[in-house]
């Protein structure tokens, strides 16, 4: 995990893995940064300075888990860089 990461709050860490999870079941594919900007959206959720950069980490550490996986890539509609598509796996065993 990267410098972010490791100092970011414990309990955002916490908080932004259920979000992501949560986010993804009910909505199904997203990119980290919807689901980041929708996080940051809500002020009673713990937030950081570092949590821009530290939330990519949390991405990481799901895929290797086998929580969610990278399903496509699209379009930032903020910036125009491409991003990788996420959706959760335990929605998706439902699916097939």
């Amino acid at each position: 995990m990267d410098a972010a990461f490791a100092a970011a709050d414990e309990r955002w860490r916490e908080e932004y893995t259920a979000f992501v999870l949560r986010f993804l079941a009910r909505h199904g594919r997203a990119t980290a940064e919807t689901i980041r900007l929708a996080y940051e959206a809500r002020p009673e959720l713990p937030q950081t300075s570092k949590s821009k950069r530290a939330s990519g980490a949390i991405f990481t550490q799901l895929r290797r888990m086998g929580r969610i996986r990278e399903v496509g890539r699209e379009l930032s509609r903020k910036y125009g860089n491409g991003l990788a598509v996420y959706e959760s796996c335990e929605v998706a065993k439902l699916r097939s």
